[in-house]
């Protein structure tokens, strides 16, 4: 049987919640317990299974692979799905532009 150990630790980089609740034109204190809910519901999410995927539209998307945490900011360059058929060529020419 395998055994589960959690393990807290802080983080390495202490936000500066005074700057970006100015910035966003949100209060400190609901920002800073925004995130910390946010990243609690990740946690809660990779202990139900090892492949997660958090959504965030236009701020990206959080994936986990075998509990291997990835962010992905969102291709404004990539075509939309509603774009219709895509070819590879055409993609490719977006990728190089």
């Amino acid at each position: 049987m395998e055994q589960q150990q959690n393990v807290v630790t802080g983080p390495t980089v202490k936000p500066n919640f005074a700057a970006m609740s100015k910035s966003g034109q949100v209060d400190k204190q609901v920002l800073q317990s925004s995130l910390n809910n946010f990243f609690q519901l990740i946690g809660d999410l990779l202990q139900e299974g090892p492949n997660v995927e958090v959504d965030l539209h236009e701020f990206g998307k959080f994936s986990s692979i075998n509990r291997n945490i990835i962010y992905a900011p969102l291709n404004k360059q990539k075509p939309s799905a509603f774009q219709g058929k895509q070819t590879v060529k055409s993609l490719m020419e977006i990728g190089s532009s």
